[in-house]
C-alpha cells in the first residue's frame, strides 16, 4: 500500500530532522518532571524536564540537571528561588517531588552539538544557562535578577 508525502531536497529534509528549538532568552517554564539520579561522578542530582513556553505559548521540552556538588550550588539556590522553594533550599535537603509542578522562569541558550564517547555527534539543543530569580530572592542573595524579560506573561 502507497501513502502520500511530499519529495524534499536533501537540505529540507535535514532541517526538518532537527529539534525545533528557541531563541535564546528568558522564557516561563512549568517542571513536568524531576527524577533523582547520580551523575557521571557519582553526585546526587535531580534531572528536570522543563516545559519551556515561547511568546506564543508553543511548549519545548528542556533537559536541565541540578547536582548537588560546591562549584553548581548556585544553579540549585537560582533553581529554587525561581519557583518558591527558597526554605526547602535553605534546609539543605531538596526532594525531586517539590518541583513537579512549579513554574518560574529561565534563560535558555543555544548549544552546539557535541561529539559523543565512541563516535558520532549529539545534536544541537536549547540548554538552562541560569534560573532568573525573583527580585527578593536577589538581594537575599546578593546577586542580581535578570530583569530583560521577553514576555511577562504564563501562557496557560
Amino acid at each position: 500500500m502507497s501513502f502520500p508525502y511530499n519529495p524534499m531536497t536533501e537540505e529540507q529534509c535535514e532541517k526538518e530532522r532537527q529539534y525545533p528549538m528557541l531563541e535564546p532568552g528568558i522564557y516561563n517554564f512549568t517542571v513536568s518532571k524531576a527524577e533523582s539520579k547520580r551523575s557521571k561522578s557519582g553526585n546526587p542530582m535531580i534531572e528536570l524536564t522543563l516545559k519551556v513556553f515561547d511568546n506564543n505559548g508553543k511548549e519545548f521540552n528542556v533537559f536541565d540537571y541540578l547536582i548537588a556538588m560546591p562549584s553548581m550550588n548556585w544553579k540549585i539556590r537560582h533553581f529554587c528561588d525561581s519557583v518558591g522553594l527558597t526554605k526547602e533550599y535553605e534546609s539543605g535537603k531538596f526532594d525531586e517531588y517539590l518541583a513537579v509542578g512549579r513554574s518560574g522562569k529561565v534563560d535558555i541558550v543555544f548549544q552546539k552539538g557535541k561529539a559523543k564517547d565512541g563516535g558520532g555527534f549529539y545534536k544541537d539543543k536549547n540548554a538552562v544557562e541560569d534560573y532568573v530569580m525573583t527580585d527578593q530572592g536577589a538581594q537575599k542573595y546578593n546577586a542580581a535578577p535578570v530583569d530583560d524579560f521577553k514576555d511577562d506573561s504564563i501562557p496557560f
